[in-house]
């Protein structure tokens, strides 16, 4: 098994693209509406269709032009250049690592578990075996066919989505935002909004494998977590990445990127009690679902990340504002109603 987590401050075919000068050498640089891609070749098409796409769905879902974002493929690079970015007209910047990189990452980071195993001395062939048996027992642990990596490659740009739609998300609402101090996994945010504003960035086939999962497991047992319990707890994997943090085992870079392998990140999830971390995000994106369509409104979440942002809890703004968007007025009559809408769908399907 392979834990990674980026940690970052800060669909549709792109129109009006053009070169622009570019901030790093070995990257090429493309404008688009909105923001700035530089990416290799390889890549800059999928970032810069990504930042158009994500911007669109970001005004949807929450009824305002979203900021310009810059997005940089690789790690170690934008750091120097986030306060040009800044000037240039980029408040938002995300580090983007591709699946290549990441499989890169996991690599380095199963080389030194190995070579920290082995006496000093023991000769680089013996290193490499042992590292490419590794791998080969992570990808048969992980199940993973060769269809399915197909998959995961193209799901590549909708993951690409939700992080750009982490730092619109945090630009629009909080953005002379400070550290959260440990208490958030990406920003002030309540944590499962700032993650479900990223899930509302997906392609319609990521949230789709979602939905079809939530509705087949929310009425097993730990199959749901309650609304209180969801709207106050921390971010699943918030534990134990600070936990794994700057210890051996793990790689990374200015941008926050690290890579924890194997039995070590089996340990560090049961440690976090995390049997099963997809539960907080196909619940937040099935109550954004059921948000919107009750309410008639696909950018409720706008209104709720304005009182959110101004310091209103979940349970406030629902008494104060919850009746007047067609919503129920408190938490526990949310659940109630979230989880019979749950029942019907799931009766409605084919």
């Amino acid at each position: 098994m392979c834990l990674l987590a980026t940690l970052v401050a800060g669909a549709g075919a792109a129109s009006a693209q053009t070169s622009a000068q570019c901030y790093w050498d070995d990257l090429e640089c493309r404008t688009v509406e909105g923001g700035l891609a530089a990416a290799s070749p390889g890549q800059i098409d999928t970032v810069a269709d990504a930042i158009t796409g994500t911007r669109a769905r970001f005004e949807t879902h929450f009824g305002r032009p979203a900021p310009q974002v810059a997005v940089v493929e690789g790690t170690g690079r934008l750091d120097a250049q986030r306060g040009q970015l800044e000037t240039d007209g980029y408040p938002a910047a995300l580090p983007w690592i591709t699946r290549a990189q990441k499989e890169d990452l996991k690599t380095a980071a199963i080389r030194k578990q190995v070579v920290d195993q082995l006496p000093p001395g023991t000769p680089d062939a013996v290193i490499n075996g042992a590292v490419q048996q590794a791998l080969s027992k992570i990808s048969k642990v992980s199940g993973e066919s060769e269809d399915e990596i197909a998959a995961a490659k193209a799901s590549e740009a909708s993951a690409l989505n939700h992080e750009i739609g982490h730092v619109l998300f945090m630009e629009a609402y909080w953005p002379d935002r400070e550290s959260s101090g440990g208490k958030h996994y990406g920003g002030p945010a309540p944590d499962w909004f700032d993650e479900t504003a990223a899930l509302l960035m997906e392609d319609d086939s990521m949230q789709q494998g979602r939905w079809d999962r939530l509705l087949d497991t929310y009425a097993e047992p730990d199959g749901f977590i309650p609304l209180d319990q969801l709207f106050s707890m921390q971010h699943p994997l918030l534990a134990a990445v600070q936990a794994y943090r700057g210890k051996d085992g793990a790689t990374g870079s200015q941008t926050g990127a690290i890579v924890i392998t194997g039995e070590e990140a089996d340990r560090l999830l049961r440690a976090a009690d995390i049997p099963d971390p997809e539960l907080f995000y196909r619940q937040g994106l099935g109550l954004a679902r059921y948000m919107m369509e009750t309410s008639g409104n696909p950018a409720i979440f706008g209104a709720i990340a304005e009182g959110l942002a101004s310091g209103e809890t979940m349970e406030s703004w629902l008494a104060a504002d919850g009746a007047a968007a067609g919503l129920p007025g408190t938490v526990e009559a949310l659940e109630a109603a979230f989880l019979d809408w749950l029942s019907t769908n799931a009766a409605d399907r084919p």
